[in-house]
Order: C-alpha cells, then sequence, then structure tokens
C-alpha cells in the first residue's frame, strides 16, 4: 500500500573494536558497522525550521553508486536537500534522515550528512519514486546491500539476506575482486579536505551459491572487505560463525565512505604527488589495483 508522503526513519548504533595485525578497526567498525532503521511515518512537509543545504561534492557519486547497484535511472539535481540544525532528530519521529514524496525533498539532521548508507538509503527511495511503498527485497537486501543500510523496518519488511547454508565454501581468490576510488584524481592541498570514497567488490563467478568461511581471530572476529594504499589501509570484519554466502552469480560489495569515523579519513595523508595503487580484498585475496593520482 502506498503512503503519499512519507518519511524514513534512522537511527544508528556505533560498535568500536580492536583489531589485530594493524587493522584501524576501532574506526573502521565505527562507519562500516553503522546500523539504520527505517519505519514509514505520514507526514506531508519537513519541518518548517529545515533550511536548504550547500550538498557535497560526494552526493553525486553517491547517487551514481545508488543508480549503479539498483539498476534505476534519475537526475540528481531533480532532489531537494534539506537540513535540520540543532536537534539530534527530527522532531516527534526520533529520525535521522526521511524523504518526502512531496517535492522529492531529502531531510537531514545536522551531523549526518557524510552518514553515506544513511543517505543511499534515501536516494534509493528518491530513485524508485513515489509509487513504489515500502523496502522491495530486490533492492535494499540484494541489488544494494553494502551500498545502502537496511535495518529495523527495512530488515522487518525486505527481510536479510540468504544464508545459503548448504552452498559449499569456497577460498576468496576464486571470486572475483575489483576496487574503485572516487574522485580517482585529487589536488596534494586538498588532500585531508576532499571526501575519498572506496568501493570494494566480490562477485561470485559459478552458476551456484557458494560460502567464504571467515577465519578464528582471538578478538573474535575476521576481517572481510578491507582496502590498502601504500602505508594506509582498513576494513570491515565480522564474526567467523556468519561465512560469507554468495549467490550464483552474486556481487556483493562495501562502500567506505569519508565520514570522519570512517577508514577513509586515514587514506590521503603522507601521499605525495604522483600514482599511488589502491587494493581492493576480501580475506586474503587482492583485486587488481585502481589508481589515485596526486597532483602537485
Amino acid at each position: 500500500m502506498h503512503v503519499p508522503h512519507r518519511q524514513r526513519r534512522f537511527t544508528t548504533r556505533r560498535v568500536a573494536l580492536t583489531g589485530a595485525a594493524g587493522w584501524p578497526l576501532a574506526v573502521a567498525m565505527a562507519a562500516a558497522l553503522a546500523v539504520a532503521s527505517c519505519v514509514e511515518l505520514t507526514g506531508p512537509t519537513p519541518p518548517p525550521e529545515s533550511q536548504v543545504m550547500e550538498v557535497p561534492a560526494e552526493y553525486e557519486h553517491w547517487w551514481q553508486l545508488t543508480e549503479q547497484c539498483s539498476g534505476l535511472s534519475g537526475d540528481f539535481h531533480d532532489v531537494r536537500w534539506l537540513v535540520l540544525e540543532d536537534t539530534h532528530s527530527i522532531p516527534q519521529h526520533n529520525a535521522q534522515a526521511a524523504w518526502y514524496s512531496r517535492g522529492n525533498q531529502i531531510l537531514v539532521v545536522d551531523g549526518y550528512q557524510q552518514n553515506g548508507r544513511l543517505i543511499r538509503h534515501e536516494m534509493l527511495h528518491a530513485l524508485l519514486g513515489r509509487s513504489v511503498s515500502g523496502h522491495p527485497r530486490e533492492y535494499f537486501v540484494q541489488a544494494c546491500a553494502g551500498v545502502v543500510s537496511c535495518a529495523g523496518q527495512c530488515e522487518a519488511e525486505a527481510g536479510t539476506r540468504d544464508r545459503y547454508e548448504d552452498a559449499p565454501m569456497v577460498l576468496p581468490e576464486t571470486l572475483h575482486l575489483s576496487a574503485r576510488v572516487a574522485p580517482d584524481t585529487l589536488e596534494r592541498y586538498a588532500i585531508g579536505r576532499v571526501c575519498v570514497t572506496v568501493t570494494v567488490s566480490a562477485r561470485n563467478p559459478h552458476d551456484h551459491p557458494v560460502r567464504v568461511a571467515l577465519p578464528e581471530r582471538p578478538s573474535g572476529y575476521s576481517p572481510t572487505f578491507g582496502w590498502r594504499i601504500g602505508q594506509s589501509h582498513g576494513g570491515l570484519v565480522g564474526k567467523p560463525r556468519n561465512a560469507l554466502a554468495f549467490g550464483a552469480g552474486e556481487t556483493r560489495r562495501h562502500v567506505f565512505d569519508c565520514v570522519h569515523l570512517g577508514p577513509v579519513v586515514h587514506l590521503v595523508p603522507g601521499l605525495d604527488p604522483g600514482d599511488h595503487l589502491l587494493y581492493g580484498s576480501l580475506l586474503s585475496a587482492e583485486s587488481e589495483p585502481a589508481r589515485l593520482t596526486v597532483s602537485p
């Protein structure tokens, strides 16, 4: 059933862990495992105290990521962006972000503008448009998992990922890995001030589901998706009992965003002018490198 003017409610939970072998997991987990929950609420317009947001440059790339995973297309410039300051949530709804079908508006509480998965969740609603109600599983759990958040009401509606518990185990090296960095060119004076986003993807080339086992670590968590460039690196962790499952031909991905608590904040400091190679990883397997160019 379509609700003509709906708001999406989000809350976030940050988890800090101490990792092993040099992984900066205390900050990586905080961004990578930020959990967003969503519930549909009726409401015709944003609060009157909302203000027009100066749209961050990275949003256009985040929009492209959402288009790519969903297979949908839309005009990024058709969305009206608003910010709500001096509050921790949208009044009466304990919400940090909302998409309003009337006027195609996305409202973000100040301080959450660089929560990538939350923002892209709202972008996905905007791409789906007012004709699609709720959280279709094929978009929020399957096609765009790792790109957008899906917890709380979203998870209740769309369900969780298929576990494929009878699928055979394979080595991560049998999967096709790729990495992408955006922007891929930075001026040296802008290092540390430009948002850099890293996307790591793993595709199952088989015509049947497979699983990748996570090894035991003393911390109780095992690195899964990660990236490295020079001496900088970051990654996501998971519990060993939760093998990574892939459907036939499925691509799983993780987006590392440039939030202050995210691993990408360690990406650019110290890079000299020239070309630098960034590698994506899944456990012990690494992708072909993506190139990041730093100009003088």
